[in-house]
């Protein structure tokens, strides 16, 4: 295992809270093998599955407690509602008015609605509730407007917020595809760029989703990218990958280590 200093540099890594000099010495330290690469993917795994974990969910008594928590945070607002000014509202209508913030309100409004929905209605009733599909639809439509909103905002962290959002949308149209796809191949992140590839790995099963990927390889410099796009392509049994990793292998700017990797990959998929 590395040590414990370079432990808390791969965290900070996937976090994406490394300067542009910190993510090259990170990358050589990864080429020296001070680093593991099968620690960063590890880890990289790890964060993935605890984000990805299920909302708890709510327990039988739900419905009174809230009602009764409501009641009396009423109660304690009335008593000390503070005046008023022209000057709160504005700066509240501008918070609200953030693109941003109104998309991701809108979206957790559309969970919450929907969890309540599914833990407050019989189950035993369903042909009284017509409406589920076209509630699953304008929830999907939410986030595929939050992910548009999030995947260019100019902080790392949002980018990456929305290639995350974008595991939850199915079936995903043309626009989100082709916007994780500029993410993989243009994101000055290695971060959201390794998480484009985790995002479209649920899409695989698509030949035009497989072809892009395979063309995607070449476009890589970071020595984690091109790893990734090896493993899929490994996973995926993706013959018609090898010419491009043989273009990547003779490539003297591939680091050795990749190469070792790209060498694995090939052998397994000829």
């Amino acid at each position: 295992m590395s040590e414990e200093k370079y432990q808390v540099m791969i965290l900070e890594y996937l976090e994406g809270n490394l300067t542009a000099e910190q993510v090259t010495t990170f990358e050589a330290l990864l080429a020296d093998g001070k680093i593991q690469a099968s620690e960063v993917e590890a880890m990289r795994e790890t964060l993935y599955r605890f984000s990805s974990l299920p909302e708890p969910e709510p327990g039988a008594g739900l419905e009174h407690k809230f009602y009764r928590m409501l009641s009396t945070e009423i109660e304690r607002t009335e008593l000390a509602k503070p005046q008023l000014t022209w000057s709160m509202l504005w700066n509240s209508l501008a918070e609200m008015l953030s693109p941003v913030k109104l998309a991701y309100t809108l979206l957790m409004f559309g969970f919450g609605f929907f969890a309540a929905w599914l833990t407050f209605s019989p189950a035993q009733q369903p042909a009284q509730h017509p409406d589920t599909q076209m509630l699953a639809m304008e929830l999907k439509q939410v986030k595929e407007m939050l992910f548009t909103t999030l995947i260019e905002q100019p902080a790392a962290v949002d980018r990456l917020k929305a290639v995350n959002i974008s595991y939850e949308i199915a079936d995903a149209d043309e626009k989100v595809i082709q916007a994780l796809f500029n993410s993989l191949n243009h994101d000055s992140n290695v971060n959201v760029r390794l998480a484009a590839v985790e995002a479209l790995k649920l899409h695989a099963a698509n030949p035009t989703v497989r072809a892009q990927l395979i063309q995607s390889i070449n476009k890589q410099d970071s020595p984690m990218v091109q790893i990734a796009l090896a493993d899929l392509m490994q996973a995926l049994q993706e013959k018609n990958a090898v010419p491009q990793l043989r273009q990547l292998l003779d490539d003297e700017n591939t680091n050795e280590f990749v190469k070792d990797k790209i060498k694995e990959s090939i052998n397994v998929l000829i």
